[in-house]
Formats: structure tokens, C-alpha cells, sequence
């Protein structure tokens, strides 16, 4: 079973633009949407930095890493 990712779901409901999170987390925006698309994966770092950006749990973002 493939686990979807949920970093983009997660973002608009905080509100946030792609930029924004990009700022926050000093992750390019670039690399970002790539999460987002499923075309480039997070490492365990970038994941710990996008959730706490977000403020939830990495495990809530659900990449495997």
C-alpha cells in the first residue's frame, strides 16, 4: 500500500502558501511543491522542519522517511 502525503492538504488548511512555509522552514518553495506532488521526497530533516512549521506531528504529514 502507497501512503499518501498530506504536506499540501495540512498547508491550505493552516492558511499557508507554498512561500510562506518555504520561509519558515528555509526549504525552496521548488523542493516544496515537489513534496507536494509526489515527485520528490523529504528527508527526515525537512519533514521534522515542514511539521513543525505546520505544527503537527511528522507522522501526521505522512512520508515515509
Amino acid at each position: 500500500m502507497v501512503r499518501e502525503n498530506h504536506l499540501k492538504e495540512i498547508r491550505a488548511r493552516r492558511g499557508m502558501i507554498q512561500l510562506r512555509l518555504a520561509l519558515e522552514t528555509k526549504i525552496p518553495q521548488t523542493k516544496i511543491s515537489l513534496f507536494e506532488n509526489e515527485l520528490a521526497h523529504p528527508t527526515r530533516e525537512e519533514v521534522n522542519r515542514l511539521a513543525a512549521a505546520l505544527e503537527v506531528s511528522p507522522e501526521e504529514l505522512g512520508f515515509q522517511v
